[in-house]
């Protein structure tokens, strides 16, 4: 699909939605507090019953539900939903939590959207989008070479390709 044609499919969508609700980007930051109690009935591996989700729910006045991921916090309300950055405290909390450790009670922060991530929402990253084209686009990154004096370094991709090479 060209480029152009993608993003006037998406315009002809309308705005995103989640549950049949409009997204918004949260537009300051939600501290919560995750109690013992939160910790004890989290179950893993569920975005909506996990501890920081349970916490996130009770510390937002009107939320419906709260989908805790690792890069994005979605809350629910009657009548939209909210999205929030996962920082990496909260990020490293689930991840641990899912893989069958604790979720440490403490105070966490559902940080807002960060501009870099509201202004390329939902573009991905296909080969337009980057730089320097696709992977296996022949505008790909060339190899670095570094000259140094009548000895150079030659860095092929791996750790383990460096090699002093005598001219």
């Amino acid at each position: 699909m060209a480029y152009k044609a993608k993003f006037e499919k998406r315009a002809a969508q309308g705005p995103r939605t989640f549950n049949g609700k409009p997204v918004e980007d949260a537009k300051n930051d939600q501290p919560f507090h995750v109690t013992k109690n939160d910790c004890s009935e989290g179950k893993r591996s569920d975005h909506e019953r996990c501890a920081g989700a349970i916490a996130l729910k009770r510390a937002i006045p009107g939320a419906v539900a709260v989908h805790l991921a690792r890069r994005v916090i979605i809350v629910e309300t009657k009548e939209k939903a909210i999205r929030f950055s996962t920082p990496r405290p909260v990020r490293d909390q689930v991840l641990r939590f899912d893989a069958g450790g604790d979720f440490d009670p403490g105070h966490y922060v559902a940080a807002k959207m960060p501009a870099s991530q509201i202004k390329w929402r939902g573009r991905g990253h296909s080969a337009p989008d980057r730089k320097h084209g696709s992977p296996t686009s022949p505008n790909k990154r060339r190899k670095i070479t570094h000259h140094l004096g009548r000895d150079y370094l030659r860095f092929t991709g791996t750790n383990s390709d460096f090699k002093g090479v005598r001219r």
